[in-house]
């Protein structure tokens, strides 16, 4: 099975020293990804909270980037009923 079975992402044009190259970081000599807030100055995430549902909507500079919905079973969030990108 190759990748173009499962997600429709496009493999990189990076070969391999370039993609350790890309995963080091020179600050602290580790090899490491960053999380979301970490990458890029100016990306924010906003969370509106609707009792069964949470909207976490992921922007840069203003621009929406993607909208995460979190769906519990009720209001008091204790089953987690599903959680999907939808935007």
């Amino acid at each position: 099975m190759s990748a173009d079975d499962n997600t429709a992402k496009t493999l990189s044009n990076r070969d391999a020293f370039q993609t350790l190259q890309a995963a080091f970081n020179e600050q602290d000599f580790s090899l490491t990804t960053t999380g979301f807030l970490q990458g890029v100055v100016g990306r924010k995430v906003e969370v509106e909270d609707n009792g069964s549902n949470e909207v976490y909507t992921f922007s840069e500079n203003g621009t929406i980037l993607f909208v995460y919905t979190v769906t519990y079973t009720d209001g008091t969030k204790a089953q987690l009923l599903s959680a999907e990108r939808t935007a």
